[in-house]
């Protein structure tokens, strides 16, 4: 039997309405917070043709306070890399282009450019992550590093763009998530996410030289591919580097034999080796199994990973499916691999009915300044529209029933029957600031960003 408590939420929970929270108003926490952008909301285009689609945002928050977004950004018949910058009360920063967004210049990488992810340096350059598609069928691992503008910084790699990484090269290597490593006066920097392989596909990782983009061959052989015993398919979704150089980091994983993923998290060692101080042997997985283990429904995949750099204790946020639809998971692993039984919730893992109809996901979490996490995702409604959700635990990992309404709130960016979708969570002056998408009509699909109120400003987080 699956270690999970079970957390329902009440079905009569209503949206909240970015338009129905007026300037003026009463804040409390959880709520949208008046003093950003339009009564919470920033929406944000491109229009670049092509549908209009605005896809897959990014969100880092500069020494100023501005929020800068990129985005992946449809052009014609190809995808182009959107960059907004809006200062700290939602406005947009036209010192950066025409409404305070311009389309990035990167003319060094070729094929379709997706899935931006973006970390801001010490002096206060961005890397920017991507994945390069080359052909249809092979995609690879790309690493820019641009000015505070947007523009290339040619000091990095001879151009501005690290080599495109490619693992096997036998078809699609997909880029997922990246750290700063705080040891070597280089910046290091952490790259991870999945490549395929000739049976399925397997993690893989690379160090990165942060001045000049040389790949750091004392990691691994230069290139990390995490040997997962028993696995057909394993992916990397999150990782986060602890002060010690090591790197943990969490997705999923398809047994062999087994027709579903299994939620997988993992350690290695600041050299690139497998960890077996962690789980006995580096990295392990565990099921949910909502529809049984047989079941193709129940693939458990975990999204967002949150890490307590000084106990090395993660949070592993995510989704578990089931027939027709999937519940929120939130997990609490110790330093060794173990499920906190001590010290979160009973079995050190839940699982979470928004009262949907069928669906609900979490993909990200964050954790503030007082121990309280936040798990950003989606939930559909009865009117068959996905909302954007937010929830906020305790330290212990039971609902905080002072956040938004009994510790949840559902934002609706557009009102009924249109989609919204999360991507990630950071914090804005201590505040939540969700970062997703929101469907207009057809393929027109915009950024938006919601910042959410909380009384007491302490932190901007443990992550």
């Amino acid at each position: 039997m699956n270690p999970i408590q079970t957390i329902l939420a009440f079905c009569a929970l209503s949206a909240l309405s970015i338009g129905s929270v007026q300037a003026g108003s009463v804040l409390a926490d959880g709520f949208p917070d008046s003093s950003f952008g339009n009564a919470g909301d920033v929406t944000i285009f491109h229009d670049q043709g092509g549908g209009n689609t605005d896809n897959n945002p990014t969100a880092v928050i500069d020494s100023l306070d501005r929020i800068i977004t990129f985005a992946q950004v449809t052009q014609g018949t190809t995808t182009v890399i959107g960059m907004s910058r809006h200062l700290s009360d939602g406005t947009p920063d036209i010192t950066l282009g025409p409404g305070g967004k311009k389309i990035l210049d990167l003319g060094v990488l070729s094929g379709t450019l997706r899935t931006p992810k973006a970390l801001r340096a010490p002096d206060g350059k961005f890397y920017l992550l991507l994945r390069a598609a080359i052909t249809n069928t092979d995609d690879r691992f790309a690493l820019c590093r641009l000015s505070v503008a947007g523009a290339l910084d040619p000091s990095f790699s001879g151009d501005g763009c690290a080599n495109i990484f490619s693992f096997n090269q036998i078809g699609r290597d997909i880029p997922m998530a990246l750290d700063f490593d705080p040891n070597g006066t280089e910046g290091r920097i952490v790259i991870g996410g999945y490549a395929d392989t000739a049976t399925g596909t397997e993690v893989v990782l690379v160090r990165v030289n942060g001045i000049n983009g040389s790949i750091d061959g004392n990691f691994g052989n230069g290139y990390v591919r995490v040997a997962l015993n028993g696995v057909t398919e394993g992916r990397l979704n999150a990782l986060k580097v602890l002060p010690d150089s090591r790197v943990v980091f969490a997705g999923a994983a398809r047994p062999l034999n087994k027709n579903n993923f299994d939620v997988l998290s993992g350690r290695l060692t600041a050299d690139g080796e497998l960890d077996v101080s962690y789980f006995g042997g580096g990295w392990r997985r565990f099921a949910i199994d909502q529809d049984g283990a047989s079941s193709g429904n129940s693939n458990d995949i975990a999204r967002g990973l949150s890490v307590d750099r000084r106990t090395g204790a993660l949070t592993i946020a995510g989704f578990a499916g089931k027939a027709n639809g999937s519940l929120g998971f939130v997990a609490r692993l110790t330093s060794t691999g173990a499920f906190d039984t001590s010290g979160f919730v009973t079995n050190g893992l839940a699982l979470y009915d928004f009262g949907s109809i069928k669906f609900g996901l979490f993909s990200d979490v964050r954790v503030d300044g007082r121990k309280r996490i936040y798990l950003y995702g989606n939930s559909d409604r009865p009117t068959a529209e996905l909302d954007l959700v937010v929830i906020r635990l305790l330290s212990t990992g039971f609902i905080d029933p002072s956040f938004g309404e009994l510790g949840r709130s559902f934002i609706d960016i557009v009102g009924a029957n249109r989609l919204n979708f999360s991507t990630e969570l950071d914090f804005s002056h201590g505040k939540p600031l969700l970062v997703g998408t929101t469907e207009l009509v057809g393929n027109d699909v915009d950024l938006n960003l919601t910042r959410l109120f909380v009384d007491l400003i302490f932190a901007d987080g443990l992550d």
